[in-house]
């Protein structure tokens, strides 16, 4: 809920994920052939998940009427929340170039590029429900700042949900707009930030949570000011190499001779060739 002008981060989780939703089985009816319209059916946004989830290569292929798929239990149920900017804006902390100096006997020493370290962002938040220009802040609501709130921590993988701290927390997506979800701002760098228009942009785990001290609360206890500075670090999945033998072997094959690559005198592991006895 926005409920002042600014600038707002909004947080989603990138991927449904178990701990939150469950799954169950829908059964494939005429009328809802496809994981595309099985997920409008649904209200699903994430139809390439669910593709995915059961190995079905496009989300527009036709399904065996009476087939089982598997979906996100409670799917309704959306994992993102906007909140105000704070005060300060976002800081990339890391995630440039990383450079060793290699030391050597009186000479100046060697730069030598090793590689990129996982960006790292803190972003400070201001949640919030209430007007400034009322007198009394005691009766605001603080439902929906607590809401969001727990959304926050839920995602970091605390909170009072089945599995809180269990595995990794949620890979999330971060981005900034004005007062319209489709209005993408440059708050947090565009090329740190995951949209319609950069849809290979970085995705996050959070990593920590600096809550501010002052915050400010109703005859509820309920916070309706909140501030707090959150840290992300970029998510980067692990690369594997080939992992059945018929890729191994195909990796390991050398070229066939009339390419322009190949060299009959370049060491071969397969063949001997080359090799130092």
């Amino acid at each position: 809920m926005r409920t002042r002008f600014g600038q707002y981060y909004t947080f989603e989780v990138e991927t449904s994920d178990d701990r939150f939703s469950g799954f169950t089985y829908h059964s494939v009816q005429e009328g809802a052939r496809t994981v595309k319209s099985i997920c409008k059916q649904r209200h699903i946004s994430d139809a390439r998940y669910v593709a995915d989830l059961n190995d079905i290569r496009s989300v527009e292929s036709k399904l065996r009427l009476g087939r089982q798929v598997r979906v996100p239990a409670r799917a309704t149920e959306r994992l993102a929340f906007n909140v105000l900017a704070g005060d300060e804006g976002p800081r990339v902390t890391a995630g440039y170039g990383k450079i060793t100096t290699v030391d050597r006997s009186e000479r100046t020493g060697l730069s030598i590029f090793t590689g990129y370290d996982p960006a790292k962002l803190e972003l400070p938040l201001r949640f919030e429900n209430l007007d400034p220009s009322e007198d009394v802040f005691s009766h605001a609501d603080g439902f929906d700042v607590e809401r969001r709130i727990a959304l926050l921590e839920r995602m970091a993988g605390r909170g009072q949900f089945a599995g809180a701290a269990v595995g990794q927390p949620s890979v999330v997506r971060v981005s900034t707009t004005g007062n319209r979800d489709d209005d993408i701002v440059p708050l947090i760098p565009l090329a740190f930030q995951r949209y319609s228009d950069n849809p290979n942009g970085p995705v996050w785990w959070i990593s920590d949570i600096d809550w501010g001290s002052d915050a400010l609360r109703n005859h509820r206890g309920e916070r309706i000011r909140q501030l707090a500075t959150v840290s992300l670090t970029q998510f980067v999945a692990p690369r594997l190499g080939p992992s059945s033998a018929s890729d191994r072997n195909k990796a390991k094959r050398k070229p066939s001779r009339g390419t322009a690559t190949y060299d009959p005198n370049r060491p071969n592991i397969a063949s001997g060739v080359g090799q130092t006895p």
